[in-house]
């Protein structure tokens, strides 16, 4: 399961958090950025009631174009962001809602809005893989000023140039009450350029049971007019290195291990409030 924020408008909207139950498929696109996610500090101790942050660190490679986002949809070009880092892959619920559900982007006509996106994979043991069913609940972080889904975390302007690295608040575990001692593991997070506007459609051909026609080589058969429709999709930023690999021993998973109360301390800290409710009385 992968809990998934929506496309952080910067035009001040309110972003949403849906929860996805399959798989999560991200667009193909081009590879103008190249860049890596990691978890900072990803391992620790917390007590069984602390609430766990997560943090990440954003870095672009030699061989990335530079990261640049504007909250101006006017500017050249719009929000920052240059056409040829556009994705090639759009998905568009326009045409989806019409029953046409086989399609391909010829291009981007124009964009309302590219804002940061991110999702998280809850293939972990702090929610027990539910994302909000198990010893914690994960929570996006939408009011840290470092946060990208902060509407002013782009204002005016975020740059990332290439090479360089910047570090964010993602969200946190949230405890469902006091957690069990024990070490528990996260792996997966991902953050993205998510994408909405009016773009241009060619549509498959379907027959009579609404299947995609293909001609004799296995190519698609498409219909001769285009369609301008609106559009949605997501561009792949970066993502952390075991996402696609939840096992404890992956190179880059994140964990805390939750040292319960010792109980010599529970039993001063009782001492010290019988002791204190006996002088309260005695007055």
């Amino acid at each position: 399961m992968i809990i998934t924020l929506g496309i952080r408008s910067l035009r001040r909207t309110a972003a949403v958090a849906a929860i996805v139950c399959s798989a999560w498929m991200p667009g193909q696109a081009s590879a103008a950025y190249i860049g890596a996610l990691s978890f900072l500090d990803p391992a620790g101790t917390v007590g069984p009631t602390d609430t766990v942050p997560i943090r990440l660190r954003l870095t672009l490679d030699a061989g990335s174009d530079p990261l640049v986002l504007s909250a101006d949809g006017s500017a050249t070009p719009p929000f920052g962001v240059p056409l040829t880092s556009y994705p090639t892959f759009a998905s568009s619920s326009e045409l989806q809602n019409e029953g046409i559900n086989f399609y391909q982007l010829v291009s981007y006509d124009s964009v309302t809005n590219i804002g940061l996106s991110g999702s998280f994979s809850c293939n972990d043991t702090f929610t027990a893989g539910t994302c909000s069913g198990g010893p914690y609940s994960f929570e996006f972080d939408f009011d840290s000023p470092d946060s990208p889904f902060n509407t002013g975390f782009v204002d005016p302007v975020l740059t990332v140039l290439t090479g360089d690295s910047i570090d964010f608040s993602f969200g946190s575990f949230v405890p469902n009450g006091p957690v069990a001692g024990g070490t528990y593991h996260a792996y997966g997070a991902m953050l993205s350029l998510g994408f909405a506007g009016t773009a241009t459609f060619r549509i498959q051909a379907t027959d009579g049971n609404g299947n995609p026609v293909f001609d004799e080589l296995y190519q698609p058969v498409w219909l001769p007019d285009l369609r301008i429709a609106q559009a949605e999709s997501d561009l792949v930023l970066a993502s952390t290195p075991c996402i696609s690999n939840p096992d404890p021993g992956c190179a880059g998973a994140f964990s805390r291990t939750v040292v319960p109360l010792p109980g010599a301390a529970w039993l001063l800290g009782t001492a010290l409030g019988m002791l204190g409710w006996r002088q309260r009385n005695r007055r």
